[in-house]
């Protein structure tokens, strides 16, 4: 999904005033893509005894610093950028592994499950498996949820990531367009078929684990996890689309940068200089995944973050 932003971040301006569609000054960044566990590529581990949960978002933190270690990538690097489940994963990154990166970029996620939910990634886990459900699922149940459920799934979230004001509305004629100047719904189709290819059994982990987490508190059953007002990442930028959540995603991260900012300010210790440092971007006209639907607006905001640090 990161496909249509990558060559920006491959040959990006080096002056906050350069529009990226000017030729200038530019510099180029190494970029290391994953797929997180139980997605794409990446397979779910094994389970062993007396573990109850394969994927958590402290878990998915522990996963992209295993992979800079195993790939002998030097640290701190530029940047851990995430959306959605894996903003959440970029979020835990700072607080658990701050030194390791210079900065993070979480888009469209929040720091804890929001109130009510736990019980709508439930709603969704049964329309995945059917009446069955999640963990209980039968050899049936889960033939349900491949050939089936996850088509179910793919049908309502796309609308829902790309409401109505997107520009990659599944709907054409929404935003006044037709369907003569709408490239024929390509890219929520490609989207769609996403979601579609997605293994039940790592939607299901990845459901649970967005539907119970807290980075603002201390974890009681990660060893690793601290808290992530604590963290000692230099910089923060907090991204979201205007129209997620019908404005609440957008409402949720401001308000995070601002308590934020607030609580690195408190303490007598803290150097004045961090005062500002995390940084919110709000990107008009965008969904769930604004480097899709607001993809140069999106470039431009990571862009000026990274030539202020």
């Amino acid at each position: 999904m990161w496909g249509r932003v990558i060559p920006f971040f491959l040959d990006l301006p080096s002056t906050p005033s350069s529009p990226l569609h000017e030729e200038g000054n530019r510099t180029t960044y190494n970029i290391l893509l994953h797929s997180q566990r139980g997605h794409g590529r990446s397979t779910l581990p094994l389970a062993t005894e007396g573990q109850e949960r394969l994927t958590t978002i402290p878990l998915l933190a522990s996963d992209i610093a295993h992979l800079l270690s195993a790939l002998n990538i030097s640290t701190p690097v530029q940047s851990v950028i995430g959306v959605s489940q894996g903003g959440a994963a970029a979020l835990a990154f700072s607080a658990m592994y701050g030194a390791k990166t210079r900065s993070i970029v979480s888009c469209d996620t929040a720091p804890r499950t929001p109130a009510g939910n736990k019980e709508a990634w439930e709603d969704r886990i049964r329309l995945v498996f059917g009446s069955a459900g999640g963990a209980d699922a039968d050899r049936d149940a889960y033939a349900y949820a491949r050939y089936m459920g996850m088509h179910k799934l793919a049908g309502v979230t796309v609308p829902r990531w790309f409401p109505e004001g997107s520009l990659c509305h599944p709907d054409p004629t929404a935003n006044g367009g037709t369907e003569l100047h709408s490239s024929s719904n390509r890219i929520p189709n490609w989207v769609k078929g996403m979601i579609e290819e997605t293994d039940p059994d790592g939607f299901l982990h990845g459901a649970r684990a967005l539907g119970s987490y807290d980075l603002l508190e201390l974890a009681q059953d990660e060893h690793q996890m601290k808290r992530l007002y604590d963290s000692q990442v230099e910089k923060v930028l907090l991204l979201a689309g205007t129209l997620d959540g019908g404005g609440k995603v957008f409402v949720g991260l401001r308000a995070l940068s601002e308590d934020w900012n607030r609580t690195l300010g408190a303490g007598s210790n803290h150097d004045p200089s961090s005062l500002s440092r995390v940084t919110f971007v709000g990107l008009e006209k965008a969904g769930h995944l604004p480097m899709i639907d607001s993809s140069e607006a999106f470039c431009e905001a990571v862009a000026q973050f990274f030539n202020s640090m």
